[in-house]
């Protein structure tokens, strides 16, 4: 038997505790994309004003290549249902990745003494797109910052994406310290990560939401003969390539803060993309082990 303080210290680290990307209306801010590729899962969302547990975001049970191809699975009881009725949503791709987001004014201009907090960005099919073609033009996205907004409907974050000239993380060794250990500890392995996307329910559960939600069962169960819960093989349906990881962070220091020397030089963030010449043979996965 033991005592525990009632301290941030001892609380059990959760992926639902993470601080997520959230723009204020008219809000200008510096981000850093500290990964090089992006989780994602096909969700639904499912509309109910009377049961919030069946409400919210559930990760799609199609086949990820059908679902690319038609865009709807109806072995998953969620795709056959939104072919028919409003409340549910058809199968979309988000993503979901970490950033660090600099400390500025509203404005996007920056505050001394630099530093900036790790967040967690989720977003959806637009914006990937987007970071693709930024991807493809510049190259890797931990060598350049990127300025995000204004920021036009705080509701829907809908704001531009441009991108900087440089990373500031790579100009000051402390700086770059302190982003590659608060990430380092901070990380959670994908398993729970995908927690944030969605939530994983088994075919009769998804059955059971859309009895609730929509008022009927969907036809799949008598046509399609999905198989009992017990019987789903859930990793190899949602996705057989993604990375299983079994240990999850235990530091509980997942919204310390990166902090540079007081005088260090200020930048303001509205500067975007022009030539500059980088480290172009830095190994970023050794950096950061294995991202």
């Amino acid at each position: 038997m033991a005592r525990v303080g009632y301290s941030s210290d001892n609380v059990a680290p959760s992926v639902f505790n993470l601080d997520r990307l959230k723009l204020q209306k008219e809000e200008v801010a510096r981000v850093l994309c500290i990964e090089q590729d992006a989780l994602f899962e096909h969700v639904h969302y499912v509309e109910n004003e009377n049961d919030k547990e069946a409400r919210g975001s559930f990760i799609c049970l199609g086949d990820p290549k059908v679902l690319g191809q038609e865009g709807y699975d109806d072995n998953c009881p969620l795709c056959e249902a939104a072919r028919t009725y409003s409340c549910v949503g058809q199968s979309s791709r988000r993503f979901l990745s970490y950033i660090f987001k600099y400390r500025t004014t509203k404005k996007g201009v920056l505050e001394k003494p630099l530093s900036a907090s790790l967040l967690l960005w989720v977003f959806g099919e637009g914006v990937y797109s987007n970071l693709v073609k930024k991807r493809e033009e510049w190259g890797d996205l931990r060598k350049h910052d990127l300025l995000l907004g204004p920021c036009q409907a705080e509701r829907f974050q809908k704001f531009s994406i441009e991108i900087c000239s440089d990373a500031l993380w790579l100009k000051d060794e402390q700086l770059k310290a302190m982003f590659i250990q608060t990430y380092k500890e901070s990380k959670f392995a994908d398993a729970e990560l995908t927690k944030v996307l969605g939530r994983r329910v088994d075919a009769n559960a998804m059955m059971g939401i859309v009895r609730k939600s929509c008022g009927v069962a969907p036809s799949v169960d008598a046509t399609v003969g999905v198989v009992a819960s017990g019987d789903l093989d859930l990793d190899s349906i949602l996705n057989p390539t993604v990375k299983e990881d079994s240990e999850v962070a235990s530091s509980s220091e997942g919204t310390k803060k990166a902090q540079v020397k007081k005088d260090a030089k200020p930048e303001v963030a509205s500067e975007v993309a022009s030539s500059v010449d980088l480290n172009d043979t830095m190994d970023f996965d050794a950096l950061l082990n294995d991202i």
